[in-house]
This record gives C-alpha cells, sequence and structure tokens, in this order.
C-alpha cells in the first residue's frame, strides 16, 4: 500500500458528498477556498497535517484511511500478523533457551 494523491483526493471527494456537502460549504468548514478543495480532490494539491486532522474528525474516518483507503479492520489484521510474527519469535527464543539449558545441565553433570 502506498500514498497516491489522486487516490487520497477521490476519497476525500467521495466523503465529502457522503455528507452532503459541496466542494463551497466544505471549504467554508476548513477555512479553504473552493479552488483549494478542488485541487485537492483531484490530487494536484496535498492536504496539510491540520487538514487531515479536520477532515478525519468530520468525516469520522482515520487519517490512515484518508491517506491509504486502510480500513479499520485493515489495521486489526495487520496488528494481528505483528502480534502473531512476535508470538512466533519468542517462541523460536524459548526453544532456543530450553537447549541452551540442557546443554549447561548436561555440562553440569560433568563436573560433579
Amino acid at each position: 500500500m502506498h500514498y497516491d494523491s489522486k487516490e487520497t483526493g477521490k476519497r476525500i471527494g467521495q466523503l465529502r458528498m457522503l455528507k452532503g456537502l459541496t466542494q463551497e460549504e466544505f471549504a467554508e468548514k476548513v477555512n479553504l477556498s473552493p479552488n483549494t478543495i478542488a485541487k485537492i480532490e483531484c490530487g494536484l494539491r496535498n492536504a496539510s497535517m491540520d487538514l487531515l486532522i479536520q477532515m478525519s474528525m468530520l468525516f469520522d474516518v482515520s487519517i490512515d484511511f484518508l491517506l491509504l483507503g486502510k480500513t479499520d479492520e485493515d489495521f486489526r489484521k495487520e496488528m494481528r500478523e505483528e502480534i502473531d510474527q512476535g508470538i512466533e519469535n519468542i517462541d523460536v527464543m524459548v526453544t532456543k533457551l530450553l537447549e541452551k539449558r540442557e546443554e549447561l545441565l548436561q555440562m553440569r553433570k560433568e563436573y560433579e
């Protein structure tokens, strides 16, 4: 997944329309000119971080969704994958530690 200003602009335009706002009404709500909103929706201009935060709150979506189209389910899936990978890494380390423990116990027996 990567940032694409045209796709971001499309999502912003769709969210604006779902809210029933014209570009002019939306521009007024976020203190920008309708021309600036049109450029953002066409992908010719990027929204500032402040504007992204404003839009995120206005549209009730995450900034990840605005920028990348990632839904909450995408985020949950990524988090589950990271957690599963972390668990797997711990399991490997525990196995190695237990093997090392057994080696040391065997060595200790040799010196008794």
